[in-house]
């Protein structure tokens, strides 16, 4: 599916009919866009199990906890015979310093999204000394180099959503950055059952492809009791390579993707959302005024 505008927010997995849920017959996927799949499927490389887990970040406050990510990242972690980042070790210092270095990462956090301004949205991690541990879209757009990321998962709320017909938003931002897929959800989710759907979905990922992970481990939790309505499992959508992460395709180069390193930030302002009309190259400068953007 390659939504556009508002059928953005639109969980095509939950859309029913006489013969039942559509993901109760069809392994469903996702693309911002076909130029952005295109890119998804040269990026495919095989994972070699290198994986990355962050989630329940100290945030300094008790309403901040999540109480089923620190079990969550530990038991995906353990599939990959590593050890998870909880706690006030879940930082984004130590997100970019291991983040090279990995074919997966996992973050089971808070993510706040800028419905007016997306590049602003974040994904919040614990605060490391001057380091307040947001993680910024427009950060991910102007990365200097690409991750050589097989696949990121972000378990948080809201993580897939983009703003109107514009592709900015945080699973974008890592598939710009370098991943040739990512899972994300379409509204804030439940804890315990986004715990129990990534764990399954982990497990599928070993012997299977992306997105029939992805369905297997939303259909466990559709025949469940207590998790079986929509709102607990029909969030997360696999975008980008749908692909098994042992799969891999030759590297091409993409002139997409260099168009979309032009971003950047500065003192007083960001330069971003470049777009190509009329044989003409546009961007977007946002102005910084009195801690204002316009």
């Amino acid at each position: 599916v390659i939504p556009h505008a508002e059928l953005q927010r639109v969980p095509f997995q939950a859309l029913r009919s006489d013969a039942g849920y559509l993901i109760e017959r069809f392994a469903v996927w996702y693309a911002p866009s076909a130029s952005l799949l295109d890119l998804c499927h040269q990026r495919q490389r095989k994972a070699s199990g290198r994986l990355l887990a962050i989630g329940n970040p100290d945030l300094g406050t008790q309403d901040s906890k999540l109480a089923y990510a620190s079990e969550e990242v530990e038991a995906i972690a353990a599939l990959f015979d590593t050890r998870a980042l909880t706690g006030k070790e879940a930082t984004l210092q130590a997100l970019r310093e291991r983040w090279q270095g990995v074919d997966m990462i996992h973050l089971a956090c808070h993510a706040e999204w800028d419905e007016q301004q997306p590049e602003f949205s974040a994904l919040v991690l614990a605060a490391d000394g001057d380091d307040p541990g947001r993680l910024e879209v427009h950060e991910l757009f102007a990365l200097d180099v690409d991750l050589p990321l097989s696949h990121v998962t972000l378990s948080a709320c809201q993580t897939s959503l983009t703003s109107g017909s514009d592709l900015t938003g945080l699973a974008t931002g890592f598939l710009y950055a370098g991943s040739a897929s990512v899972v994300a959800s379409l509204w804030p989710v439940n804890d315990l059952s986004t715990s129990e759907l990534m764990c399954e979905f982990y497990r599928g990922l070993m012997d299977s492809d992306r997105a029939c992970a992805l369905q297997a481990a939303q259909l466990k939790l559709l025949k469940s009791v207590e998790h079986a309505h929509p709102y607990f499992w029909a969030a997360f959508n696999v975008i980008g390579s749908p692909l098994a992460i042992t799969s891999e395709r030759p590297l091409a180069i993409s002139a997409f993707n260099l168009l979309h390193r032009w971003t950047y930030r500065s003192g007083t302002g960001v330069l971003c959302h470049p777009a190509s009309r009329d044989d003409m190259l546009y961007t977007t400068w946002y102005a910084h005024s009195e801690d204002k953007v316009t």
